[in-house]
């Protein structure tokens, strides 16, 4: 009995892998070769001497340390905070990979308005290693760390910049209108980002990671990646009938010992 049944569990585990086959793992990382960032830094205090604070668009390229094939190429993100530093260009920094619901900083909640803002107001010309900045990009940055960082602003709400742990000067002008403008636009509908990224997922890239074999503490990111593609329909009859075929061959083996 215990024969037997140590030999459906290891069927039932190799069926699993198979299946598994077009699934993320559960604990992911991908290390990531900075290039550059097209924006200038943003002052949020509307100071023109600064601080000033990086704002994405920002371009990397998957180096393979940890290997990972499942990043565009550039992989363009936007940071998910306002302060901390990047790596310098040509040098690598490594992420652990999350779902935005799963992403601490994030949450359930705001995962729906940040993926909102994606379908609505993300300019796909920003995919492009040969865009060079725009005021939209930027407010877009800045309209994702209100999201992140102080969640939905209020319905109708026009100011929610000014108030909460993110605040951003109306000095800044037409980044502070062109900001304002996206988040009260918001209205929990996702939708958009079904209609325009059906192919895409949005995942966090949050550093240290906590598999990496150093830790390396670099500002979260975030950004748009290829869906995981299901296990084909082949493929899982292929296990079943894998199974099916085990079931068999033991079935023969009994019937043949016994005579």
């Amino acid at each position: 009995m215990k024969v037997r049944y140590r030999t459906l569990t290891w069927a039932v585990a190799c069926v699993a892998t198979m299946l598994a086959g077009g699934q993320r793992a559960a604990a992911e990382s991908v290390s990531l070769q900075f290039n550059t960032a097209v924006n200038g830094g943003v002052s949020l205090n509307g100071d023109p001497s600064g601080p000033y604070t990086p704002s994405g668009p920002f371009y990397w390229t998957e180096n393979g340390h940890p290997s990972n094939g499942n990043f565009l190429s550039p992989t363009v993100t936007f940071c998910i905070e306002s302060g901390g530093a990047l790596p310098a260009p040509n040098a690598s920094a490594i992420f652990g990979v999350y779902s935005l619901a799963d992403t601490p900083s994030i949450g359930p909640a705001d995962a729906t308005a940040v993926t909102e803002l994606y379908g609505r107001f993300y300019n796909t010309a920003w995919d492009s290693a040969s865009f060079t900045g725009s005021d939209a990009s930027i407010a877009f940055q800045i309209a994702l760390w209100e999201l992140v960082k102080d969640g939905t602003p209020a319905v109708g709400s026009t100011t929610s910049l000014t108030t909460g742990s993110f605040t951003a000067s109306p000095s800044l002008g037409s980044l502070y209108t062109t900001a304002n403008s996206y988040l009260s636009q918001l209205t929990g509908d996702t939708s958009s980002f079904a209609t325009r990224f059906s192919d895409r997922e949005l995942v966090s890239l949050l550093a240290p990671d906590p598999n990496g074999p150093k830790t390396q503490d670099y500002q979260d990111q975030i950004t748009m990646r290829p869906k995981a593609v299901p296990a084909p329909p082949g493929l899982v009859l292929a296990g079943i009938g894998f199974v099916g075929l085990l079931g068999r061959a033991r079935w023969a083996r009994r019937k043949w010992a016994g005579g």
